[in-house]
């Protein structure tokens, strides 16, 4: 997989999101995810949802679950 570069920094609401990309996929971190959608514990909660759903999101994440 090739190396991920920053392509876009924008507000999402009052939070400022990163957008990475590949050259083929497009990826933000768990921890700005889960403080878009205004979890508490933003990472955690990311990846309880990804382990739940491991089999679906694991050909959409870098580093898996863990």
């Amino acid at each position: 997989m090739n190396e991920l570069q920053i392509i876009k920094s924008a507000n999402f609401g009052e939070m400022q999101c990163d957008i990475y990309s590949n050259g083929d996929d497009f990826y933000m971190t768990r921890e700005q995810i889960g403080r878009a959608l205004e979890y508490e514990n933003p990472r955690e909660a990311i990846k309880i949802m990804h382990l739940r759903y491991k089999d679906r999101l694991d050909k959409y994440s870098r580093g898996g679950a863990n």
